[in-house]
């Protein structure tokens, strides 16, 4: 489209555009690099060790920006490449091809060259100081956030990106096409370059090698022990049974080790919370109650969708038991249900000051969260044991969780979604219902709510039938 309109104009008008979706696609870059550089973990720790046997740390550090290039070019550099011949066929300039390509590469180069750094650096401090590395998963957890809600809320984002230094790659791919561009922009951006490069070569490998040398300490290669994570069952049995209790703390110790099944959870915050925004401005006491239902969904995404892989071979010991599959359903559900309570009626009534809306519509929407919550904790782990995701799955990995199917997810939200926008309607129903039946507004209302306490209970107690009967038909291998 913009290439056609310079072919036809001579004048290229989306500038500001081009340096958000550069700015956008090096933040991509450096998100990738960085992830990756991390994922290894312990692992990577071990087999960079090695290399230092054989090779520089030097040599690694060349070795391993050629790799993340060569990764950022497969996927980010493809969607580049497109969109500059594309405008270039449009533009009806093959030279137009080439200073788009050039500055694409320059900014995958440029963005591995940065990130790198980072990846190495924030390597180093998770095995150098423990105050850092207890605090790695709410690191991870709120760039993998950020990450969602930039792609989410793409538009604004360009809009952003548009007027920040990272955008000024475009500049330089720009430059064959558009006077407009700054000259000034496009010698800074092919001057970092070279600095990052040898900031790599330099600074990095030394980083890199006392980083690859240091054992890291505490949870670091698996020393951690039992209680290290603060998390004891002893609060918790004053409100279930010991068994119970069991279970609940083992599932929060395995999420707290392995955050990354809260992937889900993590994604449909800011896809969710950008589709009820509307909603909220137009009609706040909807939108209120929307607030409720997507929390509840949101808390069953996490890892009640993945009971059987989640426990991996350790599946055998709850089977040995007359009551073990019961006390591993029980533990798991309440240790999702019981924060998700809170979490969602706590946002419901923040959401409901916020909107100044009456207090009845705060209960009532409150008073659907907690149903639905209980609803949705009980239903994902019937629809993950349905849908279970064994892969990865091995005796050494207990201790954490993985991410659900995504067919579970699917099958989950429709089933949620399905059980409370009914409610959602019946609720604004309310008026017409009560003027034709003469029955009082709070009385309609009220019995708006038993039908869904009704309808969840029958879900509930059929899931969990479903789900402590699948479980008890598992074979032992």
């Amino acid at each position: 489209m913009f290439g056609a309109e310079y072919a036809a104009t001579g004048q290229f008008t989306a500038l500001g555009t081009a340096r958000g979706v550069a700015g956008m696609a090096f933040l991509v870059v450096l998100f990738f690099v960085v992830t990756r550089e991390l994922r290894g973990g312990e692992r990577a720790g071990i087999d960079e060790e090695m290399n230092l046997l054989l090779a520089s740390p030097r040599e690694i550090v060349v070795a391993k920006l050629l790799m993340h290039t060569g990764t950022a070019v497969r996927f980010v550099g493809t969607v580049l490449a497109a969109g500059s011949i594309s405008f270039a066929l449009g533009a009806g300039s093959p030279v137009v091809a080439l200073g788009l390509l050039a500055g694409s590469a320059l900014l995958i180069v440029s963005a591995v060259a940065v990130a790198f750094p980072v990846a190495v650096g924030t390597q180093y401090s998770f095995k150098r100081f423990e105050s850092v590395r207890k605090r790695r998963r709410l690191l991870g957890g709120t760039l993998t956030l950020g990450f969602a809600t930039m792609f989410v809320m793409a538009r604004r984002a360009v809009l952003t990106f548009s007027s920040f230094p990272l955008g000024w790659y475009a500049d330089l791919g720009f430059i064959l096409v558009t006077d407009a561009v700054s000259l000034t922009h496009s010698f800074v951006v092919v001057a970092i370059l070279p600095l990052a490069l040898a900031f790599n070569l330099t600074v990095v490998s030394r980083i890199g090698e006392l980083s690859w040398l240091t054992e890291p300490g505490g949870d670091g290669l698996g020393t951690e022990t039992r209680s290290s994570d603060g998390i004891e069952p002893k609060a918790v049995e004053m409100v279930v049974s010991q068994a119970t209790a069991a279970g609940i703390t083992t599932t929060w110790r395995r999420v707290y080790r392995n955050p990354n099944v809260l992937m889900y959870s993590l994604m449909f915050i800011p896809i969710l919370g950008v589709a009820i925004l509307p909603v909220l401005n137009t009609a706040p006491s909807v939108g209120l109650s929307m607030v409720a239902i997507t929390g509840a969904a949101i808390v069953g995404l996490g890892p009640t969708l993945n009971p059987i892989g989640n426990e991996g071979a350790f599946i055998q010991v709850p089977l040995m038991t007359p009551q073990g599959c019961r006390h591993l359903l029980a533990g798991l559900i309440c240790a999702v249900a019981l924060p998700g309570v809170l979490l969602v009626s706590l946002a419901t009534v923040i959401a409901g000051i916020l909107l100044d809306v009456s207090v009845s519509v705060v209960a009532g929407s409150v008073t659907i969260g907690v149903i639905l919550v209980i609803v949705s904790s009980v239903s994902s782990a019937a629809v993950g044991i349905l849908f279970p995701q064994y892969e990865g799955t091995s005796i050494v990995r207990n201790r954490g969780m993985q991410a659900p199917q995504t067919e579970a997810v699917m099958i989950y939200l429709l089933a949620i979604f399905g059980l409370g926008l009914p409610t959602v309607y019946g609720l604004q129903m309310v008026p017409y219902i009560s003027t034709a039946t003469g029955i009082s507004q709070p009385l309609t209302t009220l019995s708006v709510l038993v039908v869904t306490a009704l309808a969840a209970a029958i879900v509930s107690v059929g899931s969990w039938r479903y789900g402590l009967g699948k479980l008890q038909a598992l074979e032992i291998d």
